[in-house]
């Protein structure tokens, strides 16, 4: 009929199991105790582009990606968490928390000389400023933004940054 497991093919069967549940839980995305650095910047990097096309998702992505930072993880990182955070606020309208995480984003990026942070910040100070209706704000963050990238080879935000500067000046009728 059926075989009769001894005593101890039981516990190794039941050591094996738990060896297998505990390598199944530590690599889940998301608990973060085996999730490598590169992953977690490659997450931040699709949830900044989800931004775009579900702000929402995005919002929930980005809070659980601040929650799960690794621990290896550099102030610059932090930054970014934050940057994202405030990214997604902006696109939602959470004006106040949106100026909170770039401002606590700013500050963490300029006390580690953290330029990418810095700039990212005043880019989402400029977006934010304009629906605060802060526009002396704008136009400084804007500036900044573009002076923060001088030397620095992120062309994905220096475009950003002077599609930020256009705008500005056209508003202000500044041709």
């Amino acid at each position: 009929m059926g075989s009769i497991r001894t005593g101890s093919a039981i516990r190794r069967g039941s050591g094996w199991g738990a060896a297998l549940l505990l390598i199944a839980v530590l690599t889940l995305p998301g608990v973060g105790l085996c999730q490598s650095l590169d992953a977690w910047r490659a997450e931040a990097a699709r949830i900044r582009q989800l931004a775009d096309n579900d702000a929402p998702r995005a919002y929930q992505e980005a809070q659980h990606l601040q929650a799960t930072l690794p621990p290896q993880a550099t102030p610059a990182d932090q930054a970014l968490a934050l940057n994202l955070l405030s990214r997604v606020e902006t696109y939602l309208g959470l004006t106040e928390p949106a100026a909170a995480h770039a401002q606590e984003a700013f500050g963490l990026a300029a006390q580690h000389g953290d330029r990418v942070g810095q700039a990212e910040s005043d880019l989402n100070v400029a977006l934010n400023s304009v629906n605060q209706g802060h526009l002396e704000e704008m136009v400084t963050a804007t500036q900044d933004s573009v002076s923060a990238l001088e030397g620095v080879n992120r062309p994905d935000l220096l475009g950003e940054a002077l599609l930020r500067s256009t705008a500005m000046y056209r508003r202000f009728e500044q041709y």
